[in-house]
C-alpha cells in the first residue's frame, strides 16, 4: 500500500517565491539536527587545525633560534616538492645541491675571501709589513684549502670508510651523487619494486646531503681559520676596536615591521579580503538570480549593484596597493607570509563562523597548492615527510573535499557571526508570497506502508 504526500503537504515547511518556484532556502526537512552539529563541529575541528598551525608557525618566527626549533620557511618543504609545479618552485627558492656547488667553486672561494680580506684591512688600518704579512696568510690558506687534501667519509651499508681527498674531487663526487638522483627522479618509478627504488632514492638524497653538509662545514670551518689567523696579527691597539662585524643576514621585512607599519598591512590585507567577499558574494546572488530580479524591487536592486560596486572597488584598490608595495619582497617571503598569516586567519574565520564560506574556499584553494607540490602520484616520489602510505588520495585532499563540502552548507549562519552578516543580503528581503505548486513527481514524497 503507498501513501503519497504532495506538495501541499510540505507547503508549511518549503517557502515559495513570487512565480510559484521554490526560494533558494534550505527547505527545513532536507537536514537535520544532527547533520547541522557534526557539520558545525567539523568546521570547528579544521578551523582549530588551521589556526594552530599558524600560531605556530609565527611564535617559532617571532622567538627566533631555539635548541628546539627554527624560524618557519617553507623553504624545506618547497624544496622535496614533485608535482608538475616542481621546475617553477625551484627555479623561485633554489635548488640546495645547485647551489652548494655554487658556493664550492675555487673562484666563488676566492672571491668571499678576498672580500673579507679588503674590509679586515680597511677596518683595522693594515698597513706596510703587517699588510704583507696578512696577504701571506690569506694565501696559505687558499693554497691549503683548494689545493690540500683533507679526511672525508664514504658511508656504505654496514661500513664507514675515511678517506683522503681534495676539495675539488670531492665536489667531483658530489657532483655525480646530484646527477643520479636527478636521472632517477626524471625516471617514472615502476609499480613493481616500487618500494625498492623508493628506499634507493631516498638513501641517495640523504647520502647527497650529508655530503653537502660535510662540504660547506669543511669551507666554513676554514673561512674561520682564516679569520683566527688575520685577528692574530693585529697590536694590541687594533684589537681594542670595535670587531669587523659580518653582513647582516636578509631576512623578511615584515620581521622588521612597527606598530603603525603593522596597523596599515593588516587593514589592506582585511581590505582585500572584505571586498573579495562582497563583491563574489553579491555577483553570485546576482547571476543566481538573474531572471528574477523583480522580487527586489528597485530599491533592492540598487542597494545590491551598490554593494557590488563597493566590494570590487575595496578588492582593486588593495589588490594594487599590496602589488606595488610588495614588488621589492622576494617570493619566498610572500609565500611565507601567506602561509603564516593565511592559516591563522583562515582557522580563525572557520572557528568564529565569519565569513565561512569564504574561508572554506581559501583553506581549500591553500590544501589544493600542497597537493599539486608534493602529490601521492605512483610514478612520483613519496613525500619524505609524510605518515603513512598514500596513493592518489592524501590527508591534504580529503581535508581539502571536506572544507568545498562545508562551503555548501550554512554553518556559519548555525553557528557563527555569519547568522548576523546575512541581515545583510538584499536577497533576504526580496518578495515573496506563498503560492500553491503545481503538482510534480519532484515534489512529492512516496512512503511505502
Amino acid at each position: 500500500m503507498e501513501k503519497t504526500h504532495t506538495w501541499r503537504s510540505w507547503e508549511s515547511s518549503l517557502p515559495t517565491s513570487i512565480d510559484n518556484r521554490p526560494s533558494t532556502d534550505e527547505p527545513a526537512f532536507l537536514m537535520n539536527a544532527a547533520t547541522k552539529f557534526f557539520l558545525v563541529v567539523l568546521r570547528l575541528a579544521i578551523g582549530w587545525h588551521f589556526l594552530f598551525e599558524g600560531a605556530e608557525k609565527l611564535n617559532t618566527v617571532y622567538t627566533g633560534p631555539t635548541a628546539d626549533s627554527k624560524p618557519f620557511t617553507s623553504t624545506p618543504f618547497l624544496r622535496q616538492s614533485t608535482g608538475p609545479l616542481r621546475p617553477f618552485i625551484m627555479a623561485e627558492v633554489g635548488d640546495p645541491g645547485e647551489q652548494a656547488l655554487a658556493h664550492l667553486e675555487p673562484d666563488a672561494i676566492k672571491a668571499e675571501w678576498q672580500d673579507y680580506f679588503e674590509h679586515f684591512v680597511q677596518h683595522y688600518g693594515v698597513v706596510d709589513d703587517q699588510g704583507k704579512r696578512a696577504q701571506t696568510v690569506l694565501a696559505d690558506h687558499e693554497k691549503n684549502l683548494l689545493d690540500g687534501k683533507h679526511m672525508f667519509r664514504n658511508i656504505y651499508p654496514g661500513r664507514t670508510v675515511a678517506i683522503e681527498e681534495t676539495l675539488a674531487e670531492r665536489t667531483a663526487d658530489y657532483r655525480r651523487t646530484l646527477e643520479d638522483i636527478q636521472q632517477r627522479e626524471q625516471q617514472e618509478l615502476r609499480v613493481f619494486n616500487r618500494d625498492v627504488e623508493q628506499a634507493k632514492l631516498q638513501q641517495a638524497k640523504s647520502e647527497a646531503g650529508r655530503r653537502r653538509g660535510e662540504l660547506l662545514a669543511l669551507v666554513s670551518d676554514k673561512t674561520e681559520d682564516l679569520k683566527k689567523a688575520l685577528t692574530g696579527l693585529l697590536t694590541p691597539a687594533q684589537k681594542a676596536m670595535e670587531p669587523l662585524t659580518a653582513p647582516a643576514v636578509a631576512r623578511a621585512h615584515w620581521l622588521d615591521w612597527d606598530n603603525r607599519t603593522w596597523l596599515i598591512w593588516l587593514a589592506a590585507w582585511a581590505t582585500l579580503v572584505v571586498g573579495a567577499v562582497i563583491f563574489l558574494s553579491n555577483l553570485g546572488s546576482n547571476m543566481r538570480n538573474w531572471g528574477h530580479r523583480d522580487e527586489l524591487g528597485a530599491f533592492g536592486r540598487g542597494v545590491s549593484g551598490i554593494w557590488t560596486v563597493i566590494g570590487a572597488g575595496l578588492l582593486i584598490s588593495a589588490a594594487m596597493y599590496i602589488y606595488v608595495e610588495w614588488r621589492s619582497y622576494s617570493w619566498i617571503e610572500v609565500v611565507d607570509w601567506l602561509s603564516s598569516w593565511g592559516l591563522l586567519m583562515i582557522g580563525a574565520g572557520l572557528l568564529v563562523g565569519l565569513m565561512t564560506r569564504s574561508a572554506c574556499l581559501a583553506g581549500a584553494l591553500f590544501l589544493l597548492m600542497l597537493y599539486v607540490a608534493m602529490p601521492p602520484w605512483p610514478w612520483l616520489p613519496d613525500n619524505p615527510r609524510t605518515e603513512g602510505h598514500y596513493l592518489i588520495v592524501n590527508k591534504n585532499s580529503i581535508e581539502m573535499f571536506a572544507l568545498l563540502a562545508l562551503a555548501t552548507t550554512r554553518s556559519g549562519r548555525w553557528l557563527g557571526l555569519d547568522a548576523l552578516l546575512q541581515f545583510f543580503n538584499p536577497w533576504r528581503y526580496r518578495r515573496r508570497r506563498i503560492a500553491v505548486a503545481p503538482q510534480h513527481p519532484r515534489l512529492q514524497r512516496v512512503i511505502r506502508v
